[in-house]
């Protein structure tokens, strides 16, 4: 029997997959890997995260706020959401 113990992301991976999302889908940053990690819990194998991150066509400098929920063991992004925070 071969079995294979896969073991959750950590913070620092889950940051590098929000980066490779932000790179692809999220073009209203500048650069994608300039975000902020304002919340992070993992429970049962599901990261939830807020991030907040500098829009580059706000003229004012706002700070936009997103949510993440990314599986631990895949990296997989379950849902995503921006303008808006876990509570």
């Amino acid at each position: 029997m071969n079995s294979k113990v896969v073991n959750d992301l950590n913070l620092v991976e889950v940051r590098k997959r929000i980066t490779e999302h932000r790179t692809r889908v999220v073009h209203d940053c500048v650069p994608p890997d300039n975000f902020k990690i304002t919340y992070a819990k993992l429970e049962d194998g599901i990261w939830s995260i807020n991030v907040e991150y500098h829009s580059v066509s706000d003229p004012k400098g706002w700070l936009i706020p997103s949510l993440y929920v990314i599986n631990a063991k895949t990296g997989r992004i379950r849902e995503f959401k921006t303008g808006c925070y876990l509570e």
